[in-house]
């Protein structure tokens, strides 16, 4: 029993990948498509019995369905599969992607002499966020029988924390549940960055770019990086100060030059989308930019599709044991949210309410708790004067730029 939960889905692609001995397997297609592309999928569904369209309904029309997972009941366990990557051929052949594999989470045993929630134990909370997060997909169909499935196997081997973002307005406890603010939570806590970390900068590196305001200090550098500097309140007095500061934020972002000489050419720009009106709107952000280079693990031409934040170290000369710049990160998160405030959400009415337009998913790997990542890109310049980001042109202008494209 196979469940898919994506953006876009290219259904011949998406059955190919089953091997024939699989295909009889109920799989449950949960996607974000509109009616009509709703029709058709279920169109190209329909000889096959197993395969179930399950459309997300959003009744925000600035929203979307943007979440990339996964979950896989086998018949010795579960596993969660959190990713990037849309259900298109050309996301998982010739883009740089991310993708958090979990394992195969047990059976909750019948048996067990102690309570589910002593055997569920898990400095995370990952099941019960992953529940609460599915709940959220009111009316639709085969979420009540997953989360129900979920709630049959033990958890507490996860390591990550999932940071959600769901559409509505949240208010009290929901406020800080979702989001940037989610986010925030988790990093206050015992599991968080110490004081040491409170320089770091912040790097973003996202593959499409929303509506942020007007100025910087708003959303960008006001809502966005209070939550991303967060620092745990835990044990930290002797670093009370630094909560105020506010670290540098470094946002990673192809430029034309990125994207023509990418795998596919200009073709790729449609997998980036930032309209040159919007740009005009807030430029304030191009002091901020710095280009996509990934040359250590071959992928600077795979343009990205992933999108990950983190904090990563700087030297301190008054250190004995000075970190190397790069060399550590205080926490890392990947997720399908991009540079947004309908992804991450905007606090309103003088911030007692979150609102959030569209459904988000990722996780957060904190030091210690874990494991060891490897970062596939690296930031060493910024936007030269005469280089622009990648920007949208109006549709007779980009028609002219795809014809040019030196890969075909």
């Amino acid at each position: 029993m196979i469940s898919r939960v994506s953006n876009c889905v290219s259904p011949q692609r998406l059955l190919e990948q089953y091997p024939p001995t699989w295909r009889q397997c109920p799989l449950y297609v949960v996607h974000g498509v509109k009616a009509a592309n709703d029709r058709l999928l279920s169109d190209t569904f329909r000889p096959h019995k197993q395969v179930i369209s399950c459309p997300v309904l959003i009744r925000d029309p600035y929203g979307t369905h943007h979440t990339k997972m996964m979950l896989l009941h086998y018949k010795h366990g579960l596993r969660v599969v959190i990713h990037t990557a849309n259900m298109m051929a050309s996301d998982w052949k010739r883009r740089t992607q991310g993708v958090w594999i979990s394992p195969v989470f047990p059976p909750v045993r019948q048996q067990s002499p102690l309570k589910e929630e002593e055997v569920e134990a898990s400095p995370s909370n990952f099941k019960n966020d992953l529940v609460e997060y599915l709940r959220n997909y009111r009316n639709t169909p085969g979420i009540d029988m997953w989360i129900k499935t979920i709630q049959r196997h033990n958890m507490s081997s996860a390591k990550v924390f999932l940071i959600g973002s769901v559409p509505g307005r949240h208010r009290e406890t929901a406020r800080s549940s979702y989001g940037h603010l989610k986010l925030r939570r988790v990093l206050a806590g015992a599991y968080g960055p110490p004081p040491k970390a409170a320089t770091w900068p912040v790097v973003a590196q996202f593959s499409s770019v929303g509506s942020l305001g007007p100025d910087a200090s708003k959303w960008l550098y006001g809502q966005f990086i209070s939550s991303m500097s967060q620092i745990s309140t835990v044990n930290a007095l002797a670093g009370q100060h630094l909560l105020l500061q506010k670290p540098p934020l470094k946002c990673i972002f192809p430029t034309v030059e990125n994207v023509r000489l990418s795998l596919d050419g200009y073709f790729s720009g449609a997998n980036l989308p930032y309209s040159s009106t919007l740009e005009k709107r807030q430029t304030y952000l191009r002091a901020y930019l710095h280009q996509w280079k990934a040359g250590r693990v071959g992928r600077t031409e795979a343009s990205p599709h992933i999108k990950t934040y983190c904090r990563l170290s700087v030297p301190d000369k008054d250190s004995e044991d000075s970190d190397t710049e790069g060399d550590k990160s205080a926490w890392f998160l990947l997720t399908s949210a991009n540079l947004s405030k309908a992804a991450w959400g905007e606090l309103q009415t003088g911030g007692s309410q979150l609102a959030i337009r569209s459904f988000e998913l990722g996780v957060l790997f904190l030091p210690k708790l874990l494991v060891r990542i490897y970062l596939i890109f690296y930031f060493v310049t910024g936007y030269p004067i005469l280089i622009s980001p990648l920007v949208l042109c109006r549709p007779t202008v980009w028609h002219r730029l795809l014809h040019h494209s030196p890969t075909g």
